[in-house]
């Protein structure tokens, strides 16, 4: 570890070789410690240090750059000169307004010594654990433990002056029998913040419990989506789209999204490089410090993030995202406002679907909508009856992420009864605006080009299903089979929109709102369900219908919905 004075001296001694117009210096030096495993044991175990020193050049509208990991003063001179020389070389960059303005420096506490300084045998005993469980069910364990120190300075001719230093611990496990695998990941700057014993649990639970796999038909489910397969999802929204240089490009899911209702109200994400729960670095590779951006609240998208490029063209600030030396601005530091269920509350809400518990070589389809495709990894599961009943093969998937999150399908006529109402007919398409409210949502009918066909009002959520982007017209597909009568769902019962099944449990009445008694059942008939009584909806924020927030709409992100319900759900 270089530490915070010999870092900047060494970037103000590059500094002070250069003969550009403007220059800033961004210092990365990383001190790794790694050991990998395999087939039970250690297989390879070393440590690494780098410093790497990367240049930026201004002549008028012209930049150019340099890398070097040559820190001998001539190496120093000669980055320098490089980085100049290629400034002038480079065509005129109209849209170029030179280097950040330095702005007060943010410090975030991100450094701990016993991580700083764990040791080959700390390592080594975490290993050992892990190897040990995998063992008690003859699995073959590997993956990698690393732990170290990361520091990152910049310095600029304009004043910029900052410098961060931070920890860094991670465990990755796979686990492997002859006809399934598992897969666990933890990192935090804290070592001693990881439950290594309780990530080997789960990687080997889930080798054990997807052992024999079954086939499954090609179809749409719900789907429940263990952590890593929603960051997977995340890091893909952020790759594909919330950057500002990609939305300026054309080439982003956000673009001709921004300022509307583009996802359900559950779904609020947000960058925030200072935060201590995830990896702080509280500046960025411009020196410039990393403001949190609220990208979407309650389903509204908001903005993209930043660098001090992009922020030029639009005349706004940076945000401080040029998370690399090159490149354009990535929000690298996302949280997802998380639900009140737990992973059991949403499997035990799901008839019939699939309990994903990571996904793997997800990749962009189209920009627009973020369509991806991919496939699932290291345990699949089938639910059926809110219970997981067998392992399943890994299925190839793809799926419109913010589209899927926002839309529901009528599944009986509705006529308004009040002005703030909504009317609509069976199979039109609603784009959902709120659903805060536990049975009543604002919405209005769009066409298939998603577009407005009315105004928007209330309506009752029990009278929809999760919409489905339909496939290509079968001429020789069978008719739909007939609607079966209704049943009363169980107490605690599976809301429709989290997988097409019964909706909340209730008990049917015009003009209350009260839950379900046990034994209590809906009438057994073939007409539409009872909204709830206008005069008792409430309209109280942060009440959450689907019982899982953020986590339970991400159900609906995959292209997999059931059926619509059986019959007619129970009135609420």
């Amino acid at each position: 570890m270089m530490g915070e004075t010999a870092t900047l001296a060494l970037i103000e001694k590059a500094l002070s070789y250069s003969k550009a117009q403007e220059t800033d210096i961004y210092l990365s030096a990383q001190d790794l410690g790694l050991s990998r495993f395999a087939g039970g044991a250690i297989h390879q175990n070393v440590a690494h240090s780098n410093i790497m020193l990367n240049v930026r050049s201004v002549s008028g509208k012209r930049l150019g750059r340099a890398t070097t990991n040559d820190l001998s003063d001539a190496g120093l001179r000669k980055a320098v000169d490089a980085a100049h020389q290629n400034a002038l070389l480079m065509p005129e960059d109209p849209e170029l307004l030179g280097l950040p303005q330095p702005s007060e420096p943010i410090t975030v506490e991100s450094l701990d010594e016993a991580t700083a300084n764990c040791s080959p045998e700390t390592r080594a005993a975490i290993v050992r654990g892990v190897c040990l469980q995998g063992k008690e069910h003859d699995l073959n364990v590997s993956g990698a433990c690393r732990t170290g120190v990361q520091e990152t300075g910049v310095v600029s001719s304009l004043g910029t002056r900052a410098y961060h230093a931070g920890t860094f611990a991670g465990l990755i496990i796979n686990t492997m029998s002859d006809t399934s695998a598992g897969w666990a990941k933890g990192g935090s700057w804290r070592l001693s913040d990881m439950d290594t014993e309780a990530l080997g649990r789960e990687a080997v639970s889930k080798a054990v419990d997807g052992r024999e796999p079954v086939a499954i038909e090609p179809d749409r489910y719900p789907v429940v989506l263990d952590t890593y397969a929603v960051d997977d999802i995340l890091e893909a929204l952020s790759l594909y789209g919330m950057g500002a240089q990609a939305v300026q490009e054309g080439r982003s899911w956000m673009n001709d999204v921004i300022g509307d209702q583009a996802m359900s109200p559950n779904v609020t994400i947000w960058d925030d490089g200072s935060a201590p729960q995830g990896w702080p670095v509280p500046f960025d590779a411009e020196g410039v410090p990393r403001r949190r951006v609220d990208i979407i609240t309650d389903g509204v998208v908001n903005a993209p993030v930043h660098n001090s490029y992009t922020a030029g063209k639009e005349g706004t600030v940076s945000t401080g995202h040029q998370a690399y030396f090159t490149g354009g601005p990535i929000a690298s530091n996302l949280f997802m406002q998380p639900g009140d269920a737990s992973l059991d509350d949403l499997i035990a809400s799901t008839e019939r679907g699939l309990y994903i518990t990571r996904f793997f070589y997800t990749r962009l389809a189209h920009s627009k909508g973020c369509v991806m495709t991919g496939m699932t990894r290291d345990g699949t599961f089938m639910i059926e009856n809110g219970q997981i009943t067998a392992p399943i093969r890994d299925v190839n998937l793809i799926g419109n992420g913010p589209d899927a999150m926002s839309k529901v399908q009528a599944v009986f006529d509705y006529s308004a009864e009040n002005e703030d109402e909504l009317s609509f007919d069976v199979d039109d398409v609603i784009q959902v605006l709120n659903n805060d409210d536990a049975g009543w949502w604002v919405g209005v009918v769009v066409d298939k080009a998603g577009k407005k066909k009315g105004k928007k009002g209330w309506f009752p959520s029990n009278f929809t299903k999760p919409y489905v982007v339909p496939d290509a017209p079968d001429d020789d597909a069978p008719p739909p089979p007939p609607r079966r009568k209704a049943a009363a769902p169980p107490p605690g019962g599976v809301d429709p929109l989290a997988g097409g099944a019964p909706a909340p449990a209730a008990t049917p009445a015009p003009a209350a709102h009260a839950a379900a008694a046990p034994g209590d059942e809906a009438p057994q008939d073939d007409s539409p369900p009872v909204a709830q009584s206008t005069t008792s909806r409430k309209k109280t924020l942060g009440v959450n219908p689907l019982g899982g927030g953020a986590m339970n709409e991400l159900q609906l992100r995959m292209a997999a919905r059931a059926a619509a319900a059986e019959g007619p759900p129970a009135a609420d």
